[in-house]
């Protein structure tokens, strides 16, 4: 599974965000993992007038799901964090405010990057 979310993350076609982001849900850390890289790349490769910006959008509200869920692994949590910023989703500033006041996440990574991307805005 994660050598075709691999291989459609190398096609860059827009086409797959839909699924990809369906896969970001996933209790297997390695499919979430890979499906976040590939829609990074995606949104990377993505021009303004991008005909799949409903797609994008749908994406980034899985992302913002997992970004928000503590029970989820930090890292994965970061690694939504990187994709929302390179897909630059609106909402993100507000989610991150709320969550820079968390106390669980003290000492983590998460922590840092989210700071990190409050200073950047």
């Amino acid at each position: 599974m994660v050598d075709a979310i691999v291989a459609s993350q190398e096609l860059g076609d827009h086409e797959l965000v839909r699924p990809l982001a369906s896969l970001v849900a996933s209790r297997n850390f390695n499919v979430a993992t890979a499906s976040l890289a590939a829609l990074k790349q995606l949104a990377e490769q993505r021009k303004a007038d991008d005909e799949n910006a409903e797609a994008f959008r749908e994406a980034g509200s899985a992302m913002l799901s997992l970004l928000n869920d503590p029970d989820i692994n930090v890292k994965l949590r970061i690694a939504a964090l990187e994709a929302l910023r390179t897909l630059n989703d609106a909402r993100l500033g507000k989610t991150l405010e709320k969550l820079v006041d968390q106390s669980n996440l003290e000492n983590t990574g998460l922590l840092t990057e989210i700071q990190r991307a409050l200073a950047s805005t």
